[in-house]
């Protein structure tokens, strides 16, 4: 954990004085990106956080991975909780002007998992159903009636990121919503080290936001994975 500290020059603010809290990884990412209309993405955003935007557009992303060995700072991962397939959907934001994302959707593999999630980060985790294998990803929620399934290849490695991608993919915080209010959570890890994604077949049908995925992906990254650092929560003011 500490070592990973000492990678901060690609960081745009400097990390949280108060000692960390979890040490996590997210592996075999999957990164689907969407431009979406200001206006509707507006309807599901609390009014505290500024939609940030690339050259003036809003984007939505879809995120599918494998969260592993997710512990606190001084205790052990278990593989019962510490260890299972996630995928949320975000959004990009700014509270008081610091860039982070968003869940508009977050969903994992187990519900233990998910009810400790839920209990301790305030995160609003739902439980479902997926299964990885070969290149292959899928979640079925049928509680919310939520879908979604992909097969894809790796491409080659992105060896300079191009101001989109480094606006979709570094960023260290992450703002949401409980009951009335906003919480900021904090994260550290290194630079992303991008591959290009080509899709053999995608199916994306959740409900409540399938106007947002109404065409292809404008973007698309894969990478192997990261280790990552991240703190409890803190409330966010606003004047």
């Amino acid at each position: 954990m500490e070592s990973l500290k000492s990678y901060t020059t690609h960081r745009p603010w400097t990390m949280p004085k108060h000692p960390l809290s979890y040490y996590q990884e997210w592996n075999e990412v999957v990164f689907l990106h969407y431009k979406v209309n200001e206006q509707l993405l507006r309807t599901f955003v609390p009014n505290q956080l500024e939609l940030d935007q690339f050259n003036g557009e809003c984007w939505v992303s879809i995120v599918a991975f494998n969260m592993e060995q997710i512990h606190p700072r001084l205790l052990p991962s278990i593989d019962s909780v510490s260890n299972f397939h996630e995928l949320n959907i975000r959004t990009y934001v700014k509270s008081n002007g610091k860039p982070g994302v968003y869940f508009l959707s977050i969903e994992a593999s187990k519900s233990m998992s998910c009810l400790l999630a839920q209990k301790i980060s305030k995160l609003p985790y739902k439980v479902a159903k997926m299964r990885r294998k070969n290149n292959c990803f899928e979640s079925d929620n049928k509680s919310t009636k939520n879908f979604f399934s992909i097969q894809y290849s790796i491409g080659e490695e992105v060896h300079q990121k191009n101001n989109l991608e480094y606006w979709l993919t570094e960023r260290y915080a992450l703002f949401q919503d409980y009951k009335k209010d906003i919480y900021g959570f904090e994260v550290h890890h290194k630079a992303w080290e991008l591959h290009r994604l080509k899709i053999q077949r995608l199916i994306v049908d959740y409900p409540l936001y399938n106007s947002f995925f109404s065409s292809p992906p404008y973007a698309m990254h894969y990478t192997n994975g990261i280790a990552v650092l991240s703190w409890k929560k803190t409330k966010e003011e606003y004047v």
